[in-house]
């Protein structure tokens, strides 16, 4: 047997998957060439001119010097295109008709999913089951999906959305990637240090329907109730979203908030994301107290931001060009530390001080105000 060996490296999959069904498959039609299985320590790498993987590690591939070819058992070469030492010889992936089936038959059973409004759909029959006691009718019978837009994104699959149509090449053009410096610069439970000396109330629903919401409805017929008959609004809750989306979301701010040792009031009760519920979280915060008194100048605190400019306290700032990162201002006493920016930043102090210095910086603070200085 003098011909290059074959080798297999499979990672992950199901069972029809496993290595050794591929071994197999293989053995059955090289009959004239050794087919070895990774990793195998009895074989010498440089015996190795062609290898059939799914999925391998960073590095595997490198380690067979003659290696001439590489066999993709999938359609996706994800993995085998972030390995930054692949070796430079050809890559074939598998295209069967099947497999393109099945992977359109996947995109077409998202766009009927989202078309024909069946997430809403689930989500309406869960609250209508939550509600034993009250007959909801089905808000989607006879409706017409006519006006349900369907943009398809996925590099992966070849297709472009309708931002990217139009020259946006961004996934979300307004505050960029969810975990780029920008999101995060506007992501209250991520800036929770910022309200240390603010007192701070907080108010969800659990997602179960309250007294005041189950009273919008007529419990004598399956019509809904409408606050204004004349107008045409009928009141239909939304109990999962609150329960589902915007209570957890509340509780890692209220979390947050704790930790960065902010004085929080976070209250819980029963409601969904809907006026009647609105309304009792308002009463609430009415009686909690708008208005109660918190530290004017303190001298000492965190602020994280990602603003061009801004006022932080007795201190404004304006950046000579957006950050190009979330920038840390830190005050101690007349101490002022201002985190990397990508950019020069001014100072401008109540008493008419003017400081510009390039980022990071610390910089003192004046003691009085300066000459000129307003009113």
């Amino acid at each position: 047997m003098n011909k290059g060996a074959l080798a297999l490296l499979v990672h992950g999959g199901t069972e029809n998957w496993s290595p050794e069904r591929w071994k197999s498959r293989f053995d059955e039609v090289c009959g004239d060439r050794q087919v070895l299985l990774l990793p195998d320590a009895a074989f010498d790498p440089a015996e190795v001119h062609y290898a059939a993987v799914w999925k391998p590690a960073p590095g595997e591939l490198a380690a067979f010097p003659n290696l001439r070819v590489i066999f993709n058992l999938g359609a996706g070469v994800d993995a085998l295109m972030a390995d930054s030492s692949l070796p430079g010889v050809p890559l074939v992936r598998v295209a069967v008709g099947d497999l393109t089936d099945r992977m359109a038959e996947y995109v077409v059973l998202h766009v009927l999913l989202h078309h024909r409004q069946m997430t809403r759909r689930e989500a309406w029959n869960l609250a209508r089951g939550m509600l034993e006691r009250v007959r909801i009718p089905d808000p989607f019978i006879g409706t017409v999906p006519n006006w349900v837009h369907c943009d398809i994104a996925g590099p992966a699959m070849g297709f472009l959305s309708g931002a990217q149509q139009h020259g946006d090449n961004d996934w979300d053009p307004v505050d960029g990637p969810p975990h780029g410096f920008y999101a995060t610069g506007h992501n209250p439970t991520q800036l929770a240090m910022n309200l240390e000396q603010s007192r701070v109330f907080v108010s969800t629903g659990n997602g179960e329907p309250s007294d005041a919401e189950l009273s919008q409805y007529n419990l004598n017929t399956a019509v809904l109730a409408c606050a204004d008959p004349a107008g045409g609004e009928c009141y239909t809750g939304d109990w999962v979203t609150e329960g589902r989306i915007i209570q957890p979301m509340s509780r890692r701010f209220e979390r947050a908030l704790v930790a960065a040792g902010v004085d929080i009031t976070y209250q819980v009760q029963p409601g969904g994301h809907d006026d009647p519920h609105f309304r009792q979280e308002l009463s609430a915060m009415l009686a909690w107290g708008l208005f109660k008194p918190v530290v004017q100048k303190p001298g000492a605190w965190v602020n994280d931001t990602v603003a061009t400019s801004g006022q932080l306290w007795d201190i404004a700032y304006r950046f000579d060009q957006p950050p190009s990162a979330v920038v840390r201002f830190r005050r101690s006493g007349r101490s002022l530390s201002i985190g990397a920016a990508g950019s020069p930043v001014t100072l401008t102090t109540t008493g008419g001080c003017v400081i510009h210095t390039v980022t990071p910086a610390t910089v003192s603070l004046p003691a009085r105000g300066c000459r000129g200085r307003p009113g």
